[in-house]
């Protein structure tokens, strides 16, 4: 069922309405969620840089409480005691262990050894250089300190010590979670940097803090990863981690992105410790942006919704306005439809409909005197139709007639072209049907490098049979002999009067022996038939020739032709000359070389 007037016009009105909203939904909400991200990442790097400032801060403090403890050891001859310090081992420049507050032996405290040995051949170690390494297994972070000797220039020794990251977790969640405490983002300087931030940020969109855990903080060198927080647990598949920490050379915040094995889109913060530490913070995009799609969505249904308060009455107004006049002459058409021509419509409406009324109008007159028209017309057609009857049914009988004389048109072409080919005396190819089945046999054996053989029969004395036993005679003669050379030759052979009393047979595929064997048949047929005692008795000459394929090639069909029937020709006089009745083969100019069969 088809949609009303008033319904189109009403959709499309809200279409053209919800178009810019939808485009400035889209906008303002790529807008929001591109701010957003950028927030994210300024959030991200100012937690990095802080935390790193932190840890570098609590590493140095590490070291310094390292070298106190190293002078303090020196007088009291004690392991000094460091707070977070889980163990404390002493080396002297040898790597020989002078004391341990440890018990058990790890690989670890053997790379320490292997490191101090090293050194101290290669004699590259500074005094103030600090060597830290990270136990992931322990989530420990391992520091090895020269320890330099007070009465000569030279190392005495190696503290190497052992920290548990617990005291980083206490110390570095202020700074990645400030919601959760109050006290210390006043003291870190959070103030001045990424809460700000977050405060400034206000274009519709309210962005607010990371829950505990949204944020990752790791610290990695090139072999190893420690995850900072998270319940004090090291987290798994950090293998992108030290991918992104290989990665990092500066000392100032560097940003990476990336998607995980969930297809979740991360942001990645770095900065360097030191030559040989880096810190990361991680988090997920979409938990720092989280509530701008709910946002701009809101704004949208907002927007649609102010469209349609106001689209609804307008597209009401514009129904009555335009929609009712129409309806009634939409009425008005359908009872014209129905057969009621002539109808008139009375609408004083300006303007486009007014014109369309008039017009409707002017149109069912039209229509009234045209449908007028239309009957007498179809009277007169129909008294038309009966005389069309009537010449249809003399068109039929003519058209027996024409059929009639066709067939007799067609017999009469088909008994000319019999005799226009067919010789009337002996009901054989006749002189021009001969040469051209002719020409086309020996074009054939010209392509198919086939042999074709030409035999030349001539009757004896027929002039003498004429004159001795009349025409009637001679004619019956040429009749026998007509029907004996049909009878002799094959369905494929081409037999013909060649003219008077003389005929000629075309053999295909035939060589040359094969044509004298059906000369000397012949002989044999006119034998039989014309000597047992009738009279006239008849005999007749026949010359052989043909065209074999080591014969010359290139021939024109035509000219060969001509050669083969001047040949045959040739050795049939000579069959004459020699006496008659027999066979003459021609085999090259009419020398001593042509032979009788």
């Amino acid at each position: 069922m088809g949609r009303s007037l008033s319904q189109v016009l009403t959709r499309w009105f809200l279409l053209f309405a919800l178009l810019p909203t939808v485009i400035l939904g889209y906008t303002t909400s790529r807008y929001v969620r591109e701010t957003a991200e950028d927030l994210c990442c300024q959030v991200l790097a100012s937690i990095c840089q802080k935390e790193a400032e932190i840890t570098a801060q609590w590493l140095r403090s590490r070291e310094e409480e390292l070298r106190t403890g190293a002078r303090k050891m020196a007088s009291t001859k004690t392991m000094p005691t460091i707070e977070g310090c889980k163990r404390l081992v002493y080396f002297d420049d040898r790597g020989q262990v002078i004391a341990d507050t440890g018990e058990n032996q790890d690989h670890h405290l053997e790379e320490a050894k292997q490191i101090v040995v090293g050194l101290t051949r290669e004699r590259r170690l500074g005094g103030d250089r600090l060597f830290v390494s990270l136990n992931p297994v322990q989530r420990a972070v391992q520091v090895l300190v020269p320890v330099n000797s007070e009465s000569e220039e030279g190392i005495r020794g190696f503290f190497w010590a052992e920290f548990d990251c617990s005291y980083l977790d206490t110390i570095l969640s202020p700074v990645a979670f400030p919601q959760k405490t109050s006290g210390t983002i006043k003291e870190l300087g959070a103030e001045s940097s990424y809460l700000k931030k977050l405060v400034d940020f206000r274009f519709g969109y309210h962005p607010r803090l990371p829950n505990l855990g949204e944020l990752k903080t790791f610290i990695a060198n090139e072999s190893s990863v420690i995850t900072i927080g998270a319940n004090g647990k090291n987290q798994q598949n950090t293998g992108h981690i030290l991918e992104v920490a290989k990665s990092i050379k500066s000392y100032t915040p560097l940003l990476f992105s990336y998607e995980n094995k969930s297809g979740e889109k991360m942001i990645v913060a770095g900065q360097k410790l030191s030559s040989n530490l880096v810190l990361l913070v991680e988090a997920r995009k979409g938990d720092i942006t989280r509530g701008v799609y709910t946002q701009g969505f809101s704004m949208i249904f907002l927007a649609l919704f102010l469209v349609l308060m106001l689209t609804v009455p307008l597209s009401v107004l514009v129904t009555r306005k335009i929609t009712e006049p129409l309806l009634h002459l939409t009425r008005e058409a359908e009872k014209i439809a129905g057969g009621e021509f002539g109808r008139q419509i009375a609408i004083n409406h300006p303007g486009e409909i007014g014109i369309l009324a008039s017009s409707f109008n002017e149109m069912s007159s039209r229509l009234q005197d045209f449908y007028e028209q239309l009957s007498r017309q179809i009277k007169e057609l129909g008294e038309q139709k009966c005389e069309l009857a009537r010449r249809n049914e003399e068109l039929e009988l003519l058209q027996k007639e024409l059929a009639l004389k066709q067939a007799e048109l067609l017999e009469a072409n088909r008994l000319l072209k019999k005799m226009a080919y067919i010789d009337e005396l002996t009901q054989v190819a006749n002189r021009r049907s001969l040469i051209e089945e002719a020409k086309r046999e020996v074009a054939q054996a010209l392509r198919s490098k086939q042999p074709i053989g030409v035999v030349m029969i001539d009757v004896d004395n027929f002039k003498m049979i004429n004159d001795v036993y009349g025409h009637d005679q001679g004619d019956a003669v040429l009749r026998e002999v007509a029907a004996t050379l049909k009878k002799n030759a094959r369905e494929c052979d081409i037999v013909g009067r060649y003219g008077g009393d003389e005929f000629a047979v075309i053999l295909p595929g035939t060589e040359l022996t094969g044509a004298v064997s059906f000369g000397k048949r012949l002989l044999g047929a006119f034998g039989e038939q014309f000597c047992n005692g009738k009279e006239p008795r008849v005999s007749v000459s026949i010359g052989v020739t043909s065209w074999e394929v080591k014969e010359r090639q290139g021939e024109k069909p035509e000219h060969l032709l001509g050669e083969l029937l001047q040949r045959a020709d040739m050795a049939l006089l000579e069959a004459k000359r020699k006496g008659r009745n027999r066979v003459v083969v021609y085999q090259g100019p009419l020398t001593n070389q042509n032979s009788q069969a």
